[in-house]
């Protein structure tokens, strides 16, 4: 879902919701030098993350223990306690974005984008279970500096696709939608979707 027909010499990319690093594995089997800033604050998931960096023998990457959120501070967020818990669920709400699930409050830091939207960004992923319009919007035109967007939408009643796309259409994003690997208009869009965004110069 994350690839890019494009020639990037040395991207810089962010991975904000990282996991275990399978995205890091392959944004770097695509650019193998890539600089890249993997932002994933579950405490349970950071070692393993960084386990496979090492054993990887992966560079130029700077692993952030936050959660992106619309400002700086600290937050409770809820760690997965389910039998599947490595389906990487774990976010701000206590039942996961379905609500469905069980989780176990901690407290974690937070950032909001912007503190990484100071240069241009060649690629932005973004998989940050169910709070992507109030971190998104919460960037303003700085998310001019992002040149292609992966958004993993999940979608809830606090966290709603229409004011995500008009936000890209204001700050000169095209976009296609995806689901199930096929192409969707929005208004068909239910749960889970990515869209995929490019800035148009």
């Amino acid at each position: 879902m994350y690839y890019l027909d494009e020639e990037l010499e040395r991207p810089l990319i962010i991975d904000a919701g990282a996991h275990i690093g399978m995205s890091v594995l392959y944004f770097k089997q695509m650019w193998p030098d890539a600089r890249i800033i993997a932002i994933e604050p579950n405490p349970v998931i950071l070692p393993i993350l960084n386990q496979n960096i090492e054993d990887n023998r992966l560079t130029d990457i700077t692993v952030e223990p936050y959660a992106l959120g619309t400002m700086e501070g600290e937050e409770t967020f809820y760690i997965d306690t389910s039998e599947d818990e490595w389906n990487s669920t774990a976010s701000f709400h206590p039942k996961s974005w379905t609500n469905t699930r069980e989780g176990a409050p901690i407290t974690v830091r937070t950032r909001p984008l912007t503190d990484y939207l100071y240069q241009q960004v060649d690629i932005l992923k973004m998989d940050i279970e169910g709070v992507e319009e109030a971190v998104l919007l919460s960037a303003g035109q700085s998310i001019r500096q992002v040149k292609h967007l992966f958004l993993e939408f999940h979608g809830r009643r606090d966290n709603s696709l229409e004011p995500i796309l008009k936000f890209l259409e204001d700050n000169h994003f095209s976009f296609q939608i995806w689901k199930d690997s096929r192409s969707i208009e929005p208004k068909k869009v239910v749960g889970l979707a990515i869209v995929e965004a490019h800035r148009q110069n």
